[in-house]
Order: C-alpha cells, then structure tokens, then sequence
C-alpha cells in the first residue's frame, strides 16, 4: 500500500510510515495523504489531537515537540457513555497509534456509510493500542 506521508516532525519518517501503514492495513483503509505535524502551542502539554477529512481521504495528526510533553500521558475519551474509559499511553509511538486509529476509523466510517460516532472511534484508538503492545511492546 503507497501511503502519502508528509512528517513535519523530529520523529524518523521511517517509524512513522510503518506504524500508520500497520493501522491503515488493520483497519482497512486507504488514506490518500496523512500528515504528521507538532501541537499547537495552546496544546504543548497534550497527548496529541488529528482531523480526518473522509471525502478526501487526507489525515492530520499532531503529536507533542519532544522534550515538550512527558510521558505517560492519559487518553481521555470523549464523553460519551458508550466510550471506553481513560487509559494511559507510554511515548510518542503509543500517542500516533492512539490518534491514528480514531482518524482512520473516522475514514473507516465514511467509506462503509455508517454514521460519523466517536464512541466507535474511541474503541478503535484503545483496541489498536492493544495490539500495538502484544505486537510490537511497550517502549520509548
């Protein structure tokens, strides 16, 4: 699968390729253009944010400046009954997989028509953390 990288971070572009390629593959979908970006400055000490644009297919994820955020950090779920609750990520890997998955599944959403719902996002974001730990460990 070709994936339409842009990092404009310090993490390696090579990481970041293969975590998003191992996401879009588990929840097959194709974006066309993912870009990786740093937090906002209002956003410095946050776990990270993203954007999914499901009729273009593109992505943005934003990740803390290293040394900006200390890790662990708390998930925190929207609040939604029907959510999992806050679960930790260990480093910057478990924060792209975490924000990844809820944008891909967003994009999951609008290429099988089902209703745009962060519940399902967010069970996506911590079921992909799952199996990013048993697959590749906790590290960083």
């Amino acid at each position: 699968m070709k994936l339409s990288l842009i990092n404009k971070t310090e993490y390696p572009t090579p990481e970041v390729r293969k975590i998003l390629k191992w996401l879009a593959k588990g929840l097959e979908v194709h974006p066309q253009e993912v870009t990786v970006d740093y937090n906002l400055p209002r956003d410095e000490r946050s776990m990270g944010s993203g954007r999914a644009w499901g009729g273009r297919g593109k992505v943005l994820i934003r990740l803390p400046r290293p040394g900006k955020c200390s890790y662990p950090k708390i998930y925190w779920p929207y609040e939604r009954k029907q959510g999992p609750e806050h679960f930790g990520v260990e480093c910057w890997k478990e924060s792209l997989v975490t924000i990844g998955a809820h944008e891909f599944q967003h994009l999951r959403q609008y290429k099988t028509f089902q209703r745009y719902t962060e519940h399902d996002t967010e069970w996506a974001a911590l079921r992909y953390l799952k199996y990013y730990r048993e697959e590749f460990g906790t590290n960083e």
